[in-house]
């Protein structure tokens, strides 16, 4: 399968790369898809290349969701309903009535959100 210039710089542009000298190589997939390896030196840089190293992602646990409490999953991610109960009290929520979202990981990554 053929493809255009025009389609070939569009589908560049789109993956991030307005500079055709910041790609190695690019391989046309089956689906009409372009796959990009940029060069080297243009790649995203990474915690390795900065000799750092960052804690393990974690994966997020939703707790509540439009105000009602996921109990398995609070479980499943190693915390109490007090615990989670302290986490909304330090963002101002007093009911989990009010939250629209909530979600930790088992590290110490919190997030929510009332209902607006």
């Amino acid at each position: 399968a053929a493809i255009d210039v025009n389609e070939f710089l569009g589908q560049a542009r789109v993956a991030g790369y307005f500079d055709p000298n910041e790609i190695e190589t690019a391989i046309l997939e089956t689906s009409g898809q372009i796959s990009f390896l940029p060069k080297s030196l243009n790649r995203p840089l990474t915690p390795e290349d900065m000799q750092l190293h960052p804690d393990a992602a974690s994966i997020w646990y939703d707790l509540i969701i439009d105000g009602q409490l996921m109990q398995d999953n609070l479980k499943a991610a190693g915390r109490d309903e007090r615990w989670l109960d302290a986490q909304l009290h330090t963002q101002g929520i007093g009911q989990r009535s009010e939250v629209f979202y909530a979600a930790c990981d088992k590290a110490d990554g919190f997030f929510a959100c009332r209902v607006k």
